[in-house]
C-alpha cells in the first residue's frame, strides 16, 4: 500500500490502402499526370494485377466504411490512387512495367542506391524538363528519396516510410497492408492533417462524387485546382459501382485500426527524449516533468512502453514499486530488482550486495544524499521513490527547465504515475523521515498514532547490463504477429 491520502494533496498479405497523398505531389507539376495514367493503364492489362488491386480496394472500402466515410468519399480515394499508382504498394517513382512486383529488375536496381537513382534518373529528367529546384521534395535527412509505395512518398516522408517499415514489418515496405496503414495514419504531403481528422470534415458534408474527387486530388494529392480530373472521376465512378455489392468485414476493420495504433506508437518512441545510462536519468526520463501531471493516468508513453517491454504486463501503471522497478531494470543497474511489491523490494535491497543501507528515519539528511538513492517505507504502509537530483532533471528536460523544488520522482498506487516532485522535502524534512502507519484491520490510522521509518538505500555497483536497455524501442505487439 502507498502513502495515506493526505500525501496526495501535497503532490498535486491482404492488400489494402486508403486514402492518399503523395509527397510526389508536394511540388505540383513535377510529374506529368500522363505518366501516372500510363501506370494505371499498364496495370489494367494484367488480370492478376487487377485482382490484387480489387483486394486492396476492398480493404480501403472496408476501413473507410468503418470510419463513417460516405460511398462517394471512398470512391474518390480509390479513384485517385488508381490513377496515381495503379494501387501498387511496391511502386517506385518513374518505374513502369513492374507493377505489383517488388522484385522487378528495375526496382531492385533502384533500391540498391536510392540516393543515386533519385539524383541520376528522377532529378536528371526533371532538370532536363526545366523543373525548378527539383531536389527539394526529395531531400531526407541522409540523402535523396524517390517516390515510394502506394502513396509514392518522397524525401523525408519516404524516409519515415522506410523507417516505419523496418520497425513494423522487417523492412518489407512493399507489403500492401503496411502501405495501407501508413496511408491511414500519415499526414498528407500538402499539409499536416492526418486521414482521421479529414474524415470529420468529409462526414459533415454531402459531397457529390465529383466534389469528393476534387477534394481528394487537390487537398491530399496536391494537384492544382485547375487540373483535369475527368480520368479520376471515371475511375472513382467505376469503383463505386463495384463496391456496392461488397460485404463489410468488421474484424478486418478492427485489425487495421490496431495496426494504425502501432504506427502511432512507432512515431512516439522516435520522438522520446531519454537517457537510461544511469539510474537517476532513467527515472527522470519515464516521469512527467511537472508535479501533478501524473495524477489519475497511466503515465508517459515512454514509461508504459518500457514497463511493458521489460516483461511486466500488469494493468496497474499507477504504482510506486512499478515506477522504481522500471527505472532500475531499464538502466541496466540490476536485472533482478523486483518490480513489486514494496516489501519485496525492501527485503531484496536489504539482502543484496548491490545495495547499501545508508540511513534510517531521522538519521537521513541532505548532507548524505546522492542521485539514484532509493527511499522506502514498510510496515502496514508501503511506499518507494527515488531521489534524482536537479542535474538529472535538467539533462532530460533542458537547462532552462526546472519545476519548482523538484528533485525526486515517484508514483503511487492507484493515485498517480511516475512524475517529478518534492518527495525528499516532504517525506524526510517535513515528516522527519517517518510515515504514519495504518491499522489494516480497520483501514484507519492507529490511535494513538504509530510511525514507521524511511530507509535510504544506495547502489553499490551496477550490473551494467543490456538485457532491458533497449526496452524503449521494442514492441510487444510487433506486427505481423
Amino acid at each position: 500500500m502507498d502513502l495515506p491520502h493526505h500525501w496526495l494533496f501535497h503532490k498535486a498479405g491482404r492488400c489494402f490502402l486508403i486514402f492518399c497523398l503523395v509527397l510526389t505531389m508536394a511540388v505540383p507539376g513535377s510529374m506529368p499526370v500522363s505518366a501516372d495514367s500510363k501506370i494505371a493503364s499498364e496495370y489494367a492489362k494484367d488480370s492478376d494485377d487487377r485482382e490484387c488491386a480489387e483486394k486492396m480496394a476492398r480493404i480501403i472500402w472496408n476501413t473507410g466504411k468503418s470510419r463513417g466515410m460516405s460511398p462517394e468519399a471512398i470512391a474518390a480515394v480509390l479513384g485517385g490512387l488508381t490513377e496515381w499508382t495503379g494501387l501498387d504498394p511496391s511502386a517506385v517513382e518513374m518505374i513502369t512495367g513492374e507493377t505489383m512486383n517488388p522484385e522487378g529488375e528495375r526496382k531492385t536496381a533502384a533500391l540498391e542506391d536510392l540516393n543515386a537513382y533519385t539524383e541520376n534518373v528522377i532529378i536528371g529528367l526533371l532538370r532536363a524538363m526545366n523543373e525548378l529546384h527539383p531536389e527539394e521534395p526529395y531531400k531526407g535527412t541522409d540523402g535523396l528519396y524517390p517516390g515510394l509505395g502506394i502513396g509514392r512518398w518522397r524525401g523525408l516522408r519516404a524516409q519515415e516510410f522506410l523507417e516505419a517499415a523496418d520497425y513494423m514489418v522487417d523492412g518489407q515496405w512493399y507489403l500492401p497492408e503496411f502501405n495501407a496503414v501508413f496511408l491511414l495514419g500519415s499526414p498528407a504531403p500538402t499539409g499536416s492533417t492526418v486521414f482521421g481528422k479529414v474524415l470529420g470534415e468529409w462526414s459533415g458534408k454531402n459531397l457529390t462524387l465529383e466534389e469528393a474527387v476534387t477534394l481528394f486530388c487537390t487537398q491530399w494529392m496536391g494537384l492544382e485546382p485547375d487540373a483535369e480530373l475527368d480520368s479520376y472521376v471515371q475511375a472513382a465512378r467505376s469503383w463505386m459501382v463495384r463496391f456496392s455489392a461488397w460485404e463489410y468485414d468488421s474484424g478486418e476493420a478492427s485489425e487495421m485500426e490496431l495496426l494504425i495504433k502501432r504506427l502511432d506508437h512507432h512515431r512516439v518512441i522516435r520522438e522520446f527524449t531519454y537517457d537510461n545510462s544511469t539510474l537517476e536519468l532513467a527515472m527522470v526520463s519515464i516521469s512527467y516533468p511537472v508535479e501533478g501531471m501524473g495524477l489519475n493516468n497511466n503515465g508517459t508513453e515512454l514509461y508504459r512502453t518500457v514497463r511493458d517491454n521489460i516483461g511486466d504486463f500488469g494493468v496497474i501503471y499507477q504504482s510506486c514499486d512499478r515506477g522504481v522497478g522500471t527505472a532500475v531494470r531499464w538502466s541496466g543497474t540490476d536485472d533482478d530488482f523486483p518490480m513489486g511489491n514494496v516489501i519485496t523490494q525492501y527485503n531484496y535491497m536489504k539482502n543484496s550486495d548491490q545495495w547499501e543501507l545508508i540511513a534510517v528515519g531521522s538519521e537521513i539528511s541532505r548532507d548524505n544524499l546522492k542521485p539514484g538513492d532509493i527511499f522506502v517505507v514498510v510496515g502496514n504502509v508501503g511506499h518507494i521513490w527515488m531521489y534524482v537530483g536537479q542535474e538529472a532533471i535538467r539533462a532530460i528536460y533542458g537547462e532552462n527547465f526546472f519545476p519548482a523544488g523538484a528533485d525526486c520522482a515517484s508514483a503511487a498506487y492507484m493515485k498517480w504515475s511516475p512524475m517529478l516532485g518534492q518527495d525528499f522535502g516532504f517525506c524526510i524534512e517535513t515528516l522527519g523521515g517517518y510515515a504514519e502507519n495504518i491499522d489494516t484491520e480497520t483501514g484507519t490510522w492507529f490511535n494513538p498514532p504509530q510511525y514507521v521509518p524511511y530507509y535510504q538505500f544506495r547502489l553499490v555497483y551496477s550490473d551494467d547490463s543490456d538485457l532491458y536497455r533497449g526496452a524503449a524501442d521494442g514492441d510487444p505487439l510487433r506486427w505481423p504477429r
